[in-house]
């Protein structure tokens, strides 16, 4: 999945630094069960999985054109 003007943000998943997903800021607020600024929620997924010893983490994607 590629950022375009339908979806101008992405957010990329990965673990151990390979890309294993990449979503829709709409189905990663859904998945987070919170609404808010994309990087406020990026950087609670990435702390919450820190904390726990898991290897994903979150960035976002952004459509440069």
């Amino acid at each position: 999945m590629n950022a375009n003007s339908q979806n101008p943000t992405l957010i990329q998943i990965t673990s151990n630094g390979t890309v294993i997903g990449t979503v829709t800021t709409k189905e990663f607020r859904k998945y987070m069960n919170m609404n808010g600024f994309t990087a406020a929620l990026v950087k609670t997924f990435n702390e919450g999985k820190a904390a726990c010893g898991e290897p994903e983490r979150a960035c976002e994607i952004i459509n440069a054109a």
